[in-house]
């Protein structure tokens, strides 16, 4: 490696490399709510949902490592209410909401299975019957 080479490794960044994620996830529209802890259940809105978390939006922030209890709504009827962890939060681009990620607490927690087994039938109807005209 030339004296060239390393002095621009030092000052130009290089490329990140993403990880694929871990679960699949779909994009979500729908309202549920946010329990802080012990306290109230506070309205906030799905953006998208994993087996392994949800990104969330809130009109009030959440403080990272903070604790709080999510209902995922699984269809009409089903609803799971889950353990999580706040990942982060951050103001969106106009200042008007939140958005966070949460993790949920637990892998073997009761309901994953459920959130797989919707993710899964949501991904195989929104993909419609599979089949294409060749004509």
């Amino acid at each position: 490696m030339s004296i060239l080479d390393a002095f621009l490794k030092l000052f130009v960044r290089q490329p990140q490399i993403r990880m694929p994620r871990r679960w699949p996830r779909i994009v979500v529209t729908d309202a549920t709510v946010l329990s802080l802890g012990n306290g109230p259940r506070q309205p906030i809105k799905l953006a998208n949902l994993s087996a392994g978390g949800a990104r969330i939006v809130s009109s009030f922030t959440l403080e990272p490592r903070e604790r709080v209890t999510l209902t995922v709504p699984l269809g009409p009827g089903n609803r799971k209410e889950l353990p999580a962890e706040v990942v982060y939060c951050t103001r969106d681009a106009r200042g008007l909401h939140y958005t966070g990620g949460v993790r949920f607490s637990g892998a073997g927690s009761e309901g994953i299975a459920d959130i797989v087994a919707f993710i899964e039938e949501e991904r195989r109807r929104r993909s419609g019957p599979g089949e294409m005209w060749q004509g």
